[in-house]
């Protein structure tokens, strides 16, 4: 009886292996890839030259140049909260997003390049509050391109 039961588990075992490899021949074992999923909770990025620091929402660091710090926006309406003498680029912000400032900001300029935004400024000793605020509308247009993956 041990010895039957032990030949069906081993069959059973050997049988669910030979239909795992032969699926896995035909189109692979999949796995989920890896994906971005940025925390829900502000960054902050300081430069190392230049004394100010940034805290961004909605946006993650990507690097640090010589006179500015680099951000790349994953929601539409980033916010980005800075004092002193300030240097940013921005990228993946919509084209008709208008930036609002909150704070008093000194020399503020910004300038666009496609989804790039550039912004620079100052405040005197407060600190200010930089959001890009995308114009309301009763309904919008866009696409949604799906990728499962799967070869061609």
């Amino acid at each position: 009886m041990a010895r039957s039961r032990r030949a069906f588990l081993g069959y059973s075992l050997l049988t669910g292996v030979t239909v795992l490899a032969g699926a896995a021949g035909l189109r692979g074992i999949r796995f989920p890839p890896l994906q971005f999923e940025p925390e829900a909770a502000p960054r902050v990025a300081g430069h190392s030259i230049l004394p100010f620091k940034v805290q961004g929402s909605g946006a993650y660091f990507q690097r640090e140049t010589e006179e500015q710090l680099v951000w790349r926006a994953y929601v539409p309406e980033p916010v980005f909260r800075t004092s002193g003498r300030f240097a940013l680029r921005i990228g993946n912000i919509h084209p008709v997003a208008q930036l609002s400032v909150e704070g008093k900001v000194n020399q503020l300029g910004e300038t666009a390049d496609g989804l790039f935004r550039h912004v620079t400024g100052s405040t005197d000793g407060g600190e200010a509050i930089l959001r890009w605020v995308l114009p309301h509308r009763d309904s919008y247009r866009f696409t949604a391109i799906g990728d499962t993956g799967g070869d061609r």
